[in-house]
């Protein structure tokens, strides 16, 4: 549960990101506004520091698909 909503986060910040920059910490404020009953089974697993943690590493890791992965096999699809 706790992937699956880590992932749909980091997503919709990428998606926000071609609007404007943001916070990550103001991004996980909302969330935690908008999901409280989540949010109570996920401060009680891991925490808010490890959640920011997750969503970090899963932004980092998507903007690595999108700017490293993605250009290269784009590439080598027009070819």
């Amino acid at each position: 549960m706790i992937k699956k909503l880590v992932n749909k986060l980091a997503v919709d910040i990428i998606n926000k990101r071609g609007s404007g920059d943001t916070c990550l910490y103001n991004d996980v404020d909302k969330f935690i506004s908008n999901n409280n009953r989540e949010w109570k089974v996920i401060d009680h697993i891991i925490g808010y520091g490890a959640f920011v943690n997750m969503v970090r590493d899963k932004l980092d890791f998507l903007y690595k698909v999108e700017f490293n992965i993605l250009p290269c096999f784009k590439t080598k699809q027009s070819r």
